[in-house]
């Protein structure tokens, strides 16, 4: 195949297959339940913060998904056009709110990360002191939280905001319970130190034993450290719709009062639809589609199965067992990757660019349909066999899908009826 024909496969593009979403959440903002709050609803701007009865929503699925040391209400959440909307306003409220020191405010980030906080910050116009983090990636809890406490020995009195995705883009690595609890102390303790901590892809989390935490949820019922803590996230990569821009930011009553005051329009005008979809996802999923995201993991997991015994063949190449998300980050040394880039896209398969998060890597999507990820690897087989970076021949993969996820969504779409 040539280099400029149509990619055969592209993980450019970091979203869930749409094949994944299910029918009802596509049409329900028509749903009959739905139709006073609609009506009700067409102006230009019913709600800044977005309708109380879906705000509610997310505060008590919150609560259930995190069991938070105080409860969250529904004056604890603003509704966005997307996470990364979320992402921003909590950006511009740190900046106008919550610095108290005239110093070159801190930003740490983690390694790799998603290129958009660094942009995001960036367009802020204050001039940060970035410091990336060093790779924790499986390690413990007590070696996560070295770089912070080293951070905060070096630079005491100074501002600095932590921004955490957990689970993490590209990694899929879950920061585990007992780094949280620690966080929230630290938190306490120090308040020069914020964070910003991004989950959106929480509900995706396929490895056993493996628990998505909040650092908002464990100091909820600290007024001071509450303050300093924004919980961005969304339903767009779990329900397979991102289009939907389905997004919300957490925090203290206070900080989402101040956000709504301010009238940001990026943050507050989620259209009346796309707040019905979320109010319907996160009350009817389990009677609509039972079973949902137990098989969406399900599949996850199988597709990244597929890729670690691929990468068995190719001892020049590492991946951490992914745990959560929809990627799977495929490292290596800068000529091996490199390379693989180049003789992937000259076979159709597309990767993000190779330093895109701050890492030399190749980020796979997990979610796509599971015949285009087996087309994928077999592709990114014969890639590296050319580099010669594959042992012997490639493993035979299991590209029949578990069914169960078929039957799942058919589920789901027949409850329409």
């Amino acid at each position: 195949m040539s280099a400029t024909a149509a990619p055969i496969v592209n993980f450019s593009q970091g979203v869930p297959d749409a094949a994944l979403c299910p029918d009802f959440f596509r049409t329900a903002a028509q749903r009959e339940e739905n139709a006073e709050l609609r009506a009700k609803n067409i102006g230009y701007c019913p709600d800044n913060a977005g309708l109380i009865e879906v705000r509610r929503a997310v505060a008590d699925s919150f609560n259930l998904f995190y069991r938070p040391t105080a409860r969250i209400i529904p004056q604890q959440v603003m509704l966005a056009s997307g996470c990364t909307s979320a992402c921003v306003a909590a950006m511009r409220h740190y900046e106008e709110y919550q610095r108290s020191s005239a110093e070159q405010p801190i930003a740490l980030l983690q390694s790799p990360t998603y290129h958009f906080y660094k942009k995001q910050l960036h367009q802020l116009g204050v001039p940060w002191q970035m410091i990336t983090m060093p790779d924790v990636t499986g390690l413990s809890a007590a070696q996560r939280l070295t770089p912070i406490i080293n951070a905060l020995t070096l630079y005491p009195g100074r501002d600095i905001l932590l921004v955490l995705n957990t689970p993490a883009n590209p990694t899929g690595d879950v920061y585990p319970p007992a780094f949280t609890e620690k966080l929230a102390e630290l938190l306490k303790n120090n308040p020069s130190l914020s964070v910003l901590e991004d989950t959106i892809y929480e509900r995706l989390v396929f490895a056993d034993g493996v628990t998505p935490t909040s650092v908002f949820a464990a100091v909820s019922s600290d007024d001071a450290a509450s303050r300093r803590v924004y919980h961005a996230s969304g339903l767009s990569k779990a329900w397979a719709f991102p289009a939907g821009r389905l997004g919300y930011l957490i925090g203290h009553p206070d900080v989402i009062q101040d956000i709504d005051n301010a009238q940001d329009l990026m943050v507050g005008q989620m259209p009346i639809d796309s707040q019905l979809q979320l109010l319907t996802a996160l009350t009817k999923t389990d009677e609509l589609c039972p079973g949902y995201h137990k098989a969406f993991n399900d599949y996850l997991r199988h597709n990244a199965a597929q890729l670690l015994t691929l990468l068995e063949h190719m001892p020049a190449l590492r991946c951490h067992p992914p745990q959560a998300g929809i990627y799977g980050f495929v490292q290596g040394d800068e000529s091996a990757i490199k390379a693989l880039h180049a003789a992937s896209k000259q076979r159709g398969l597309l990767f993000p660019g190779v330093q895109q998060f701050g890492e030399l890597g190749l980020r796979f999507n997990l979610s796509v349909h599971h015949d285009t990820f087996a087309a994928a690897l077999q592709l990114f087989s014969e890639a590296a066999r050319a580099e010669g970076i594959l042992i012997g021949q490639p493993p035979e993969l299991n590209v029949q899908l578990i069914p169960v996820f078929n039957e799942v969504i058919r589920g789901g779409r027949g409850a329409e009826r």
